[in-house]
């Protein structure tokens, strides 16, 4: 058997998990034709994700009062990330909440401070995540826990399709490179029959529809601003997750 094609898949699946997380990999021995056939396995490196937290959920669960093991979680997810997803939201946040347009827009979110709109972003999305996993952990309920980080690196890769004509330069690009129609249908199945195991219909479909609200909302500054960067591709990851975890 040759194991030439085990072997390239095994490089894609390495490079996603060292480019969204904390995870050793060639990140510097690599080119841009690897990054992009990496992008297909975000979704999976979600589901790794969703793993690690479901099971530290687990072994909190009877050891941690809930709200301390929600908070937790959610601390533990954006050390895993280094924060990123974290950081592109509260630099859209910014750049939208100051009204800001054309270069000045980009100057914002491209700006390593932070300000007022990005802190209360953040505040709002790590107080809603904290407080959903401590109300999931309270009750016992892992499922969602593993299926929101799946969910928020789909909305990614969904974000970067639909934003293809507004591609800005970065590592962005790339990602929206490899968001091709084969990876988005095969992540799509597979989200849809986790979901069903993972969600009620009625509470699922509450979640898709506030998922769909922030992807539209992030499609529209695109446009306006004529550009989708990597930043928006965070703030998505962040939205979907928040909004899963919150409906579950």
């Amino acid at each position: 058997m040759n194991a030439a094609p085990i072997s390239r898949l095994w490089r894609r699946i390495h490079l996603a998990l060292a480019f969204l997380t904390i995870f050793p990999g060639p990140r510097n021995a690599c080119s841009e034709a690897d990054i992009v056939s990496s992008v297909p396995f975000y979704p999976l490196v979600g589901a790794v994700l969703g793993a690690l937290l479901a099971a530290a959920a687990w072994a909190m669960h009877m050891l941690l009062p809930p709200l301390v093991a929600g908070f937790a979680l959610v601390g533990i997810g954006a050390a895993f990330t280094r924060g990123l997803h974290w950081d592109g939201l509260a630099d859209v946040a910014d750049a939208w909440g100051a009204r800001a347009e054309g270069d000045r827009f980009w100057a914002i979110v491209k700006d390593s401070r932070i300000g007022a709109f990005g802190v209360l972003a953040m505040v709002l999305g790590v107080g809603l995540q904290g407080a959903a996993l401590g109300h999931l952990c309270a009750a016992a309920r892992f499922e969602p826990i593993f299926l929101a980080p799946y969910a928020g690196r789909l909305a990614c890769l969904t974000l970067a399709y639909a934003g293809r004509p507004w591609t800005r330069p970065g590592l962005g690009s790339l990602t929206l490179r490899g968001a091709t129609p084969p990876a988005l249908g095969a992540n799509l199945l597979a989200a849809g029959l986790a979901a069903w195991i993972a969600m009620p219909f009625a509470q699922l479909g509450v979640a898709l529809f506030l998922c769909s609200l922030g992807l539209g909302f992030l499609l529209h500054l695109a446009r306006r601003h004529q550009g989708l960067n990597g930043d928006f591709l965070g703030a998505a990851i962040v939205w979907t997750e928040t909004a899963f975890l919150v409906c579950s």
